[in-house]
């Protein structure tokens, strides 16, 4: 089992911004949780099959968090609740002030990484919101499109491999 420390923003913050506790795998990790109960409220109609769903996914979010305090665990106990999806993206946009943004990346960090690109052009990267990266995944949908993801079917009883010519 893999141990991870938490970190927390403890920039001396008085109440102008909340203070983050989320890190960004595991604001993936709650997004794929509300998104299994709000198909599992569309798909599923037992009462008792939709609890237990709600008590999984919450408990599965609280294991993320080991040491969680009482102000932490009153922001993500709307999750229970989460039964469409408006109720969702109102959770997970409530979520957004509480994730830790990832570093700045400076032209120092960029030249001691890759020494050897002296002529590599730097792209501005200080416009962009490091608080809103997120993993990308392929959707099944484009499963299909990319070649290398595509299954290759054997060829059938019909088929011939060789055009036998006179």
């Amino acid at each position: 089992m893999i141990h991870v420390k938490e970190t927390t923003d403890k920039t001396g913050n008085t109440g102008a911004r909340p203070e983050a506790f989320i890190r960004n795998d595991q604001f993936n990790f709650i997004k794929d949780q509300t998104r299994i109960l709000v198909t599992g409220q569309a798909t599923g109609n037992d009462a008792e099959v939709l609890s237990v769903l709600r008590h999984l996914a919450h408990e599965k979010v609280f294991k993320l968090f080991p040491s969680l305090t009482a102000e932490q665990k009153a922001v993500l106990n709307p999750l229970a609740s989460v039964k469409e999806k408006a109720d969702a993206e109102a959770f997970l946009a409530q979520l957004e002030p509480y994730i830790i943004p990832f570093k700045a990346v400076t032209d120092a960090a960029l030249k001691k990484l890759f020494p050897k690109a002296k002529k590599a052009e730097r792209a501005e990267v200080r416009e962009h919101r490091f608080q809103e990266t997120v993993v990308p995944r392929l959707d099944r949908k484009l499963e299909s499109d990319v070649p290398c993801l595509r299954k290759r079917r054997p060829p059938g009883r019909h088929t011939r491999l060789f055009d036998a010519q006179p």
